[in-house]
């Protein structure tokens, strides 16, 4: 067999053009050189030689690890491919780099079989970024939503390799725990520069214009933290955005049953907060609450408004603006409903008093304030409406 048939292929690329030349020092050359790269990545280090070697494969913390380091027999292959990798530096590389030394293709051929067989051994052991490790870490149930366990996890990803770790858990994140996948992506993107922020959010865009499954559109849309929504490009933006719209009007609250209808938008708060269509997202969702039919309105206040509340600029005052049309907000939603809540909007009234425990004070005690307020004028405005009910029935 030939030598390119018995090697890795990448080795081979890698040393082909001077063997084939018949620069056999070279190719030796390039052999190691080829090795010393797999280390260096493997243990996430910018040194070389005996002192890439010493900290790849040190006692008290190994960066690369052969085995499980348990036994007498692992910690003897451990310490004894640490020598070997010294030796290739000291008796083979160095001295080829210091003096002219002509070898013959058999030397060579005998060289780079070892070198390829040393290849084998570290690229099939542990090192100090272990791929699988972190996605398990990433993927499971037990996740905590913890900013420091996050970071703790983010930190043993070696800088060159953020960018595709990142795409690659973008392609494979299971989509049944999406609440872990919005910590995580929060916390990862705190660590990238401005182009590699850029770089993933362009990937997610052009998911976002072909895709067709809500699934898929609600795990890319949680992959987009907290103030880059802004950043999409538009079309996949506007797009989305519809979508969710959609998804608002359709939604419905049943109490005795489960519903997916609406779900969609339940997932993407994200989205609404920042929406370039906020204003016609609002209008959808504000019809919604002043409904006649309550599933229309608990689907809203259970399932939209409750990530929506902490976004509303309400003013510090509220609790003394009780009864006037003082406490203006810089959100839509709030000043419609302060609006009805005045103008009596008995549909807007019931779905405030039934589903009062989702809505955080100090708002939800200002909204009964002003509605004991009116408690009055509100009684008038339910007898008028059920005598016209009444005027209306045909006997």
């Amino acid at each position: 067999m030939e030598l390119p048939e018995i090697v890795n292929q990448e080795l081979w690329e890698a040393i082909s053009a001077n063997f084939n030349n018949g620069n056999y020092n070279g190719a030796i050359q390039d052999s190691i050189f080829y090795l010393s790269n797999i280390l260096r990545e493997k243990a996430d280090s910018g040194n070389d030689g005996v002192f890439l070697i010493n900290e790849a494969f040190s006692e008290k913390k190994p960066k690369i690890k052969l085995n499980k380091l348990e036994s007498v027999s692992d910690k003897d292959k451990q310490q004894g491919m640490a020598n070997i990798l010294r030796g290739i530096y000291q008796a083979i590389r160095n001295p080829r780099m210091h003096d002219k030394i002509n070898d013959s293709k058999e030397d060579a051929i005998r060289i780079i079989l070892f070198i390829d067989y040393i290849i084998s051994q570290v690229k099939n052991s542990k090192g100090r970024f272990d791929e699988e490790e972190i996605r398990f870490l990433i993927f499971d149930n037990e996740y905590s939503c913890d900013n420091s366990y996050a970071e703790s996890i983010i930190s043993q990803i070696p800088k060159n390799k953020r960018y595709d770790f990142f795409i690659n858990i973008l392609k494979e994140y299971p989509n049944n725990n999406i609440n872990n996948l919005r910590h995580f992506c929060k916390c990862y993107f705190n660590i990238l520069n401005e182009t590699e922020t850029e770089g993933i959010l362009d990937y997610i865009s052009k998911e976002l214009r072909s895709v067709a499954d809500d699934n898929e559109r609600k795990r890319l849309v949680n992959m987009v933290p907290r103030g880059k929504w802004g950043n999409i490009e538009r079309v996949a933006k506007i797009r989305t955005e519809n979508k969710i719209i959609e998804s608002i009007k359709k939604g419905k609250y049943l109490e005795e049953k489960y519903s997916d209808e609406g779900w969609l938008a339940t997932w993407c708060s994200n989205v609404i907060i920042e929406a370039e269509q906020r204003e016609k997202m609002d209008k959808v969702i504000f019809s919604k609450i002043c409904s006649y039919d309550d599933k229309e309105r608990g689907y809203v206040y259970k399932y939209i408004l409750n990530n929506l509340w902490n976004t509303m600029e309400w003013p510090n005052d509220l609790e003394e603006s009780k009864n006037t049309k003082e406490a203006h907000t810089k959100n839509r939603i709030a000043n419609l409903m302060i609006e009805n809540i005045i103008n009596i909007n008995i549909n807007l009234i019931e779905g405030i008093e039934k589903y009062k425990y989702y809505i955080p004070d100090p708002i939800r005690q200002y909204f009964i304030n002003m509605i004991e307020v009116r408690k009055e004028d509100i009684d008038k405005e339910k007898e008028r409406q059920i005598d016209e009910f009444t005027d209306d029935i045909p006997f």
